[in-house]
């Protein structure tokens, strides 16, 4: 090949380490090394935290479970959820009932049965 070889023409292969060539010579290759080096560092810390975060939940989660902290919560949130339960079949009870008594049941069934 000689001097004036058109970029176009040459292998792909050639054109690649070319560039990277370049990229030697222009000091881009090493920066990109260290900011990969810079970001697995950074990653590799982050996992660990992870690794650390998940183990004190396992074991907060154990603790709760043997010293029955885990059952007692479980218990106060079914005993909550019974009595908003409870209040909403009160409220609706006496929204019907008012209803009835004002006729607004009747109203509402003589529309209903017009629509069916």
């Amino acid at each position: 090949e000689g001097g004036g070889d058109d970029e176009a023409t040459l292998p792909a292969r050639q054109r690649m380490l070319r560039s990277l060539l370049e990229m030697k010579r222009s000091g881009e290759l090493e920066q990109l090394a260290q900011e990969m080096d810079d970001t697995r560092a950074k990653l590799e810390a982050k996992a660990l935290q992870l690794r650390e975060i998940s183990a004190r939940m396992r074991r907060g989660l154990r603790d709760a479970k043997r010293s029955g902290e885990l059952e007692r919560i479980a218990g106060e949130m079914e005993q909550v959820l019974e009595s908003k339960a409870t209040a909403i079949r009160a409220k609706a009870r006496r929204s019907l009932l008012k209803a009835h008594r004002t006729g607004e049941l009747h109203e509402l069934r003589g529309e209903l049965d017009e629509l069916a």
